[in-house]
């Protein structure tokens, strides 16, 4: 009995996004930047794939983001961390 392969699932840029609860930009940023692996079916313009099988992979890889992006606070209140005393 001959075994059948089973076919790759490809994912679009909006299931991505939808599972990562990101916007579809920034999904399109990630793949532009090389984050997310991906591949383009065409030249520019055309439609993009994520194999499921490599985002699951990446997904469970990737480490978690740092939190707090510009305009925290640092470690005493400040915008600067405290620094503003300190000689540059």
């Amino acid at each position: 009995m001959a075994m059948i392969a089973e076919k790759p699932a490809w994912l679009t840029v909006k299931e991505v996004a939808r599972r990562l609860d990101l916007h579809e930009i920034t999904v399109r940023r990630k793949i532009h930047d090389g984050v997310i692996p991906a591949l383009q079916l065409g030249g520019r313009g055309t439609a993009i794939r994520v194999l499921e099988d490599e985002f699951e992979a990446w997904l469970f890889r990737e480490p978690p983001a740092p939190r707090g992006g510009t305009g925290s606070t640092g470690a005493a209140g400040s915008p600067r961390g405290g620094l503003e005393g300190e000689a540059a």
